[in-house]
């Protein structure tokens, strides 16, 4: 009995294969042949300025006959191509219906998930998309992806895929940084029903978020916060100095979750008219023979190496942190106005001061420093 039913099996898959070769013994040497596709796409994007739509695939053809005119055989093989997904519930590779469906005219729908390469997090996106068929001198209207509907045509030669994301839903993507999916569809014939080709989009969104690069001070709720030098004598006598350190954690968000290449910092005193940094005495009454300023030293460390403060930094003389992809350890966060933690890159800076305190004039001292942050990323 077991036999039996063995044998049976056999002469059904036997059977459909022969079905399946008979119907399309009869097409045309292909002019544009059915083949597997695998295509890399990478968009750079801003969140401040979404495309409206990025474009997987636009009107490629899944296949062309050579006959003048086509030939019925042509017609119904080359311009009865349809594409489904592997599965109608998962969207890791792609959800929608699985099998082509005759009745559907409308623009189709695919949710396929993307996940931040950084902080795994995952968000599902709407993709549309169509195919037609198309003549040697024009083309069809638009129908469902797993449509293997023909537009009537004369001499449909073959069928049309375009498929895009909205800007609308790539604004969906809460955070910055690189965000990754992989969308595989079945290239399926009509009458018999078969897998001809699979096509794979393997698709990165680099979103930058630059309405929220930041150097994120968090000992401070503020991006402008007040830092006390520290002023004070050491010494007492002809010798007496003043001393003054303020040490500043710091972390360095880029809008990318740390991925950029290199950071560009620059930091100056609006008021300083050399290469050095000053805090002011901002007291009416002042001794003219005596000093009004004081002068302080900027020392930073680097994104490779944050707790050491070791190069001392000019007034207005940008420097460059390179390979922070590559070299620094980022930090999970929670930043404001953004909705998930991010990576942002540890660093800090230092004020340090030390004077003669027989040369400046009492009185109370302020000053402005300015950091402006660039990830490479910006430009985007």
């Amino acid at each position: 009995m077991q036999t039996r039913n063995y044998l049976l099996k056999l002469g059904l898959v036997f059977t459909l294969c022969i079905y399946s070769l008979i119907g399309h013994a009869s097409i045309s040497p292909p002019v544009i042949p059915v083949a597997n596709r695998t295509d890399a796409l990478t968009f750079n994007i801003d969140k401040r300025a979404v495309p409206n739509s990025l474009f997987i695939w636009r009107n490629v053809s899944g296949g062309e006959g050579s006959t003048n005119p086509v030939s019925d055989d042509d017609k119904a093989y080359y311009a009865g191509m349809s594409w489904v997904c592997l599965a109608a519930n998962n969207d890791d590779t792609g959800a929608c219906p699985s099998y082509p469906q005759w009745s559907i005219d409308s623009l189709s729908s695919i949710k396929l998930r993307f996940v931040e390469k950084k902080t795994l997090i995952s968000k599902t996106l709407d993709l549309r998309g169509y195919n037609f068929s198309y003549s040697a001198d024009q083309s069809g209207v638009g129908y469902a992806i797993y449509s293997p509907r023909n537009s009537g045509l004369t001499g449909p030669r073959g069928k049309k895929l375009s498929l895009y994301i909205l800007g609308s839903e790539i604004s969906k993507l809460p955070i910055g940084g690189v965000w990754q999916a992989k969308l595989i569809l079945r290239q399926s014939s009509w009458a018999p029903t078969s897998v001809v080709a699979t096509w794979t989009a393997n698709i990165t969104i680099n979103l930058v978020d630059s309405n929220n690069i930041q150097i994120y001070l968090p000992d401070y709720n503020t991006a402008t916060p007040t830092i006390d030098l520290g002023l004070k004598a050491v010494s007492a006598g002809v010798d007496a100095s003043l001393t003054g350190r303020a040490d500043v954690q710091a972390c360095l968000y880029d809008g990318f979750n740390g991925q950029s290449d290199s950071y560009t910092i620059t930091m100056s005193d609006p008021s300083s008219k050399d290469s050095n940094f000053y805090i002011k005495n901002s007291s009416t009454n002042t001794n003219s023979d005596l000093e009004n300023k004081i002068r302080y030293d900027v020392y930073t460390s680097s994104p490779a190496a944050p707790s050491d403060i070791s190069y001392q930094r000019l007034n207005g003389v940008g420097f460059v942190f390179r390979n922070i992809n590559g070299s620094t350890v980022p930090r999970l966060t929670s930043l404001p106005n953004i909705p998930n933690p991010v990576y942002c890159t540890p660093w800090q800076f230092s004020l340090i001061a030390r004077i003669p305190r027989k040369e400046v004039e009492s009185g109370m001292y302020s000053g402005v420093l300015r950091i402006k942050f660039t990830p490479s990323t910006a430009n985007f």
